[in-house]
């Protein structure tokens, strides 16, 4: 007999019991194979839907909390502003009460470095000062805080000389600069005089401004670069 024949003749052998209890054993574990892993896929859309939500729930949180930072932080810039605001005002008020300090106690504050020392305004020297300067240039000059004039103790044969002083709760740079320029047009009219500084403190730049430019500074009880500033506007 052929192999031909022989595999035709086997395939035609009828099914033992056996055989078709195990058939019916693998078809049934693949379908329960199958459903299984329907029921996984089912749990796993439910678990994709879950996450789903969970992440636009936190998209629209982070948008809450997005917003509410940008509420904070407008809020922060405008207490800021007005915190600007208050300490401007108050260092305006600190300002002139120590304007007021020193034109009332001007010999405490300078009598160790001027005799007969005299508090004047700005209007008493008007008339004499258009004499030498334009109306531009008194305008400028008007604003100064306190002009103060007497004889350099240290040399009693010395002319009389003026302080065009700025006075600021902090001295800095812009200070000094103010008090350089209205002490360089009071020299202009005809004024000997010195630029000066004063307040409870001073900024690093304000301070090495005036060492530099040779500006009196009055600070805190003590003064500085008098000498200096003396020697320039004796000498000029």
């Amino acid at each position: 007999m052929s192999s031909v024949q022989t595999s035709i003749d086997r395939t035609q052998l009828p099914i033992t019991a056996a055989v078709r209890k195990e058939i019916e054993r693998i078809v049934d574990a693949r379908i329960r194979k199958a459903h299984v892993t329907r029921e996984d896929f089912s749990e796993l859309k439910g678990i994709v839907g879950e996450l789903a939500a969970a992440q636009k729930r936190t998209e629209q949180r982070v948008e809450q909390l997005a917003l509410a930072q940008a509420r904070t932080e407008e809020a922060i810039k405008e207490l800021t502003g007005k915190v600007s605001k208050m300490d401007t005002r108050l260092a305006k008020h600190v300002g002139w009460g120590l304007e007021r300090t020193y034109r009332d106690n001007a010999y405490g504050y300078l009598g160790h470095l001027l005799r007969n020392v005299q508090v004047v305004s700005v209007q008493e020297v008007e008339a004499d000062v258009l004499q030498r300067l334009s109306y531009a240039e008194v305008a400028d000059l008007i604003p100064l805080d306190l002009l103060i004039h007497g004889i350099p103790r240290q040399l009693p044969d010395a002319p009389q000389v003026w302080l065009a002083m700025e006075v600021s709760g902090v001295v800095d740079r812009h200070d000094v600069e103010r008090a350089m320029q209205r002490a360089a047009l009071l020299r202009k009219a005809g004024y000997l005089a010195i630029p000066a500084v004063a307040g409870e403190d001073a900024t690093e730049g304000g301070e090495l401004m005036a060492r530099y430019e040779h500006v009196l500074l009055l600070q805190d009880g003590r003064r500085q670069f008098w000498d200096e500033a003396l020697t320039q506007v004796l000498a000029a």
